[in-house]
């Protein structure tokens, strides 16, 4: 039975030892270009939107340091990448 468990421990534990992924984006608005980027364990939509969300995240802080009008900057500057209204480019890789 012990050796059962430790099979299935060490099974557990090497799953996890995928390499580690990071996604960088740019979102370039009229202001200039604003750089996030994130890290996992395997590369998904989900890595990628949070990669881009920390950069339309950057962008909001520049905005609303020159505008009152900060409620859902984010979601709208997601919203235009997904429109296309805005310039936004992903790229993924291993990191070394």
């Amino acid at each position: 039975m012990n050796a059962i468990y430790a099979i299935a421990l060490a099974a557990l534990a090497l799953g996890g030892c995928g390499p580690t992924v990071e996604c960088a984006s740019d979102v370039t608005a009229g202001t200039g270009t604003f750089h996030g980027s994130a890290s996992g364990k395997a590369q998904n939509a989900e890595l990628e939107q949070a990669s881009l969300r920390k950069a339309c995240q950057n962008f909001c802080t520049k905005a609303a340091a020159e505008t009152a009008d900060r409620d859902g900057c984010t979601s709208r500057c997601m919203a235009d990448v997904a429109a296309k209204k805005i310039g936004a480019r992903t790229s993924c890789g291993e990191v070394k």
